[in-house]
């Protein structure tokens, strides 16, 4: 790594350029030597520098409560403990009746991830008898760059991709407890509904639908709605549409 690693170039140096150039099925012992160094100063940092316990536990609270933390453990009794705490991993601890989780993965054995974008635009169609119906929409852009070589970067894996910086994303839509889905499970506290795969070349995008019905949606004259955003480099961006009763709002 030829410069120092600060908060704001950790992504670019650790996600981009530990991988650039390297050709496909490459060693990858020198960029996990690097990884370990930084890993280890940071961790270095954490035992010599001053921490505010209570701010931290603090943060850590909030942090949990908001899904931004998650943990589980093998052991059952610190798993109890960590439950009670609200950091289980339940996407919802709060309200999973009402709440929406969007997840995407890379399919392409890849680290294309960097490159790609998730922009999430949900229509809710309130019916007269209280129930809404939920198109919830997931577009996939891919600002890997074209008309490259293969490299353990971009790929291809040749079995999900063909060519260099071809993502192939896996969505996942978890909808509120209770909701109605096609197919769909029980899991991590909410309704998993099947999985769609959809590949974007370099440069383009693409988006899936998902189609929820949540009956009785409105309680007490109101409706709830919960996204609980995936955590990734780039934050996802939402939009909601809601039509009801000849109205429209967004």
């Amino acid at each position: 790594i030829a410069e120092p690693v600060t908060s704001q170039n950790a992504a670019y140096v650790l996600l981009d350029q530990l991988y650039a150039g390297l050709p496909p099925n490459s060693s990858q012992g020198p960029r996990r030597e690097e990884l370990a160094a930084v890993a280890s100063a940071v961790f270095h940092q954490l035992g010599v520098g001053k921490v505010d316990v209570v701010a931290l536990a603090r943060t850590l609270a909030t942090e949990a409560s908001e899904r931004h933390l998650q943990i589980w453990v093998p052991n059952p009794y610190y798993e109890q403990t960590i439950s009670q705490l609200g950091a289980s991993g339940n996407i919802d601890t709060n309200d999973p009746t009402r709440t929406f989780h969007v997840a995407v993965e890379n399919a392409t054995a890849t680290k294309l991830d960097y490159f790609v974008d998730v922009a999430i635009s949900d229509t809710v169609t309130i019916s007269p008898n209280g129930s809404a119906q939920v198109d919830t929409a997931v577009t996939l852009t891919n600002h890997a760059p074209a008309g490259q070589p293969a490299s353990y970067q971009l790929g291809p894996n040749g079995i999900n991709s063909q060519v260099a910086g071809e993502y192939v994303g896996r969505i996942f839509l978890w909808s509120p407890r209770g909701s109605i889905q096609k197919g769909g499970v029980q899991e991590s506290g909410l309704v998993l509904a099947p999985e769609i795969d959809v590949p974007v070349l370099p440069g383009q995008s693409a988006t899936a639908h998902f189609e929820t019905t949540i009956p009785a949606a409105i309680q007490t004259g109101k409706l709830k709605l919960v996204f609980q955003p995936q955590p990734r480099l780039t934050p996802e961006s939402l939009k909601v549409h809601i039509v009801a009763s000849g109205t429209q709002a967004t």
